[in-house]
Order: C-alpha cells, then structure tokens, then sequence
C-alpha cells in the first residue's frame, strides 16, 4: 500500500513537470513567433 501511495506521488510529480515544459515550450514558440513576425513587418515597411 505505501509502495503504491509513493509510486503515484512520484507519477504526479513528473506529470506535474511534463505539463510545465509543454507550457514553457509554449510560450517559448509564440514570443520566438512574435518576434519573428515583428522582424518581418519591420523589414516590410
């Protein structure tokens, strides 16, 4: 039982740190892709 009850701790600690890397992965692709917009609309006017 408490080899289960830690197994599920752990299990939650890296589903908890897969979810931060995907939000981090996104924000890090939408200010790569804003920044990228800004240098084209800067070169095209």
């Amino acid at each position: 039982m408490k080899t289960s009850g830690l197994f599920v701790w752990r299990a939650g600690k890296v589903i908890g740190l897969i979810e931060k890397s995907v939000i981090l992965g996104k924000a890090v692709v939408m200010i790569v892709f804003i920044e990228a917009l800004g240098k084209v609309w800067n070169s095209g006017h």
